[in-house]
């Protein structure tokens, strides 16, 4: 329905708006130029579901990763079960979830997730939650404003926390572990672990 638009390649595909293309059985496409594929569903200018059962939802939207669902201004999810919500969010890899403006789920970031303005997580199994917030590597868990946890299974929880060694615990604003630190703790507002397997506790 509208100029140029089609519903092609099975039955009960749905095409609404100006060249648009419902391609595949129970296809669902509805804005200017946009696309979807086989039992998917694009809502938005050049929305597309380009992929079986994916979901895109908004202007430039695009869910390319099976059973996928892009939601925003140009937010992308790019493989199978992700999930991008808010404007230029991104899902590079599997399952990984990103939720916020310019959140971020990176190619070296299966099953990772990423809440917050500008957040990342860029290690499978990563965990970044907060505005700025990074988690660095394989199960890392940042949380807070500007939190850190750049080393494997690293934790940082509070604004500012920063934490770049293995293992390594730091909690409370602007704790800070030292990257020669693994398995160090820091508890409390400023706390500092430079040297080895060392911990630090400030009230």
């Amino acid at each position: 329905m509208g100029a140029a638009s089609r519903a092609t390649g099975g039955v009960k595909g749905i095409a609404i708006g100006h060249t648009v293309v419902a391609n595949g059985q129970d296809a669902l496409a509805v804005g200017t130029n946009s696309q979807a594929q086989f039992q998917g569903s694009a809502f938005g200018r050049l929305a597309n579901a380009a992929a079986t059962s994916a979901t895109a939802l908004g202007n430039q939207a695009t869910a390319s990763g099976e059973s996928s669902v892009a939601a925003g201004d140009a937010a992308n999810a790019k493989s199978e079960a992700s999930i991008a919500i808010g404007k230029n969010a991104t899902v590079e890899r599997e399952k990984g979830i990103a939720i916020g403006e310019g959140a971020t789920a990176t190619t070296n970031s299966s099953n990772a997730i990423a809440i917050g303005v500008s957040s990342v997580s860029n290690g499978t199994n990563s965990t970044a939650i907060g505005t700025n917030a990074r988690g660095g590597y394989v199960d890392s868990v940042a949380l807070g404003t500007n939190a850190n946890a750049s080393n494997f299974q690293t934790i940082s929880i509070g604004k500012d926390t920063v934490n770049g060694a293995i293992s390594g615990t730091a909690i409370g604003a602007g704790a800070s572990i030292g990257g020669w630190a693994d398995n160090a703790i820091a508890i409390g507002t400023g706390a500092t672990v430079d040297g080895a397997s060392g911990s630090a506790k400030r009230q």
